[in-house]
């Protein structure tokens, strides 16, 4: 059984990043119906990476696909290039998305965050096929962009995944961002 003490100190750390309605409301009515376990599960771990990005059961928490989660992972995902190479904010991001539930809204909050970092963005304004995004070479090359990805949905819902293309992370370099991931907890919603 879950510690009450560390699980009510994870609750109050979720909800001191989360300004999502919705997900603040799936942990703090969790919390009221006392439900530890489904709590430790959300809380207690992060989400990790697997095959060139995320993906995870759609729900509130840090080990769950979530608003919040995707600012943190852009959010760290900016430090990482600003660290790598000043001149890719630049060179640009190309995001597009599928036409399944929730893409969209996760590929307008990374552009989000890409645009309060100062990023140049190409958003497709509508959806479109996996594909095109992930094999869209040639539009990194005509606008000489650094960075393309898709926000999609794997599966059914309610599985997500948000994928990273356009540029190969080697092991060391995964981490790396990764660490300008966790450095990136605190989400500044778009205020730099």
């Amino acid at each position: 059984m879950a510690d009450e003490a560390k699980i009510e100190q994870l609750v109050k750390s979720w909800l001191s990043y989360d300004k999502f309605p919705n997900s603040r409301k799936e942990i703090e009515t969790l919390w009221e119906q006392k439900n530890l376990k489904e709590l430790q599960s959300r809380l207690a771990v992060r989400i990790d990476f697997g095959t060139a990005g995320l993906r995870a059961k759609m729900a509130a928490g840090f080990a769950c696909m979530n608003e919040l989660i995707i600012v943190q992972t852009t959010q760290g995902l900016c430090a990482y290039m600003e660290e790598v190479d000043a001149s890719l904010k630049q060179k640009g991001v190309v995001i597009g998305y599928d036409g399944r539930y929730n893409s969209k809204t996760f590929a307008e909050l990374t552009a989000a965050v890409f645009l309060s970092r100062g990023f140049k963005v190409i958003l497709f304004p509508s959806m479109c096929p996996t594909p095109f995004v992930v094999r869209c070479s040639f539009l990194q090359k005509f606008y000489k962009l650094f960075f393309s990805m898709l926000i999609a949905i794997r599966s059914t819902s309610p599985w997500l995944g948000s994928w990273y293309y356009g540029y190969c992370f080697p092991q060391p370099k995964a981490r790396q961002w990764l660490q300008a991931l966790l450095e990136q907890w605190l989400p500044n919603y778009f205020t730099n």
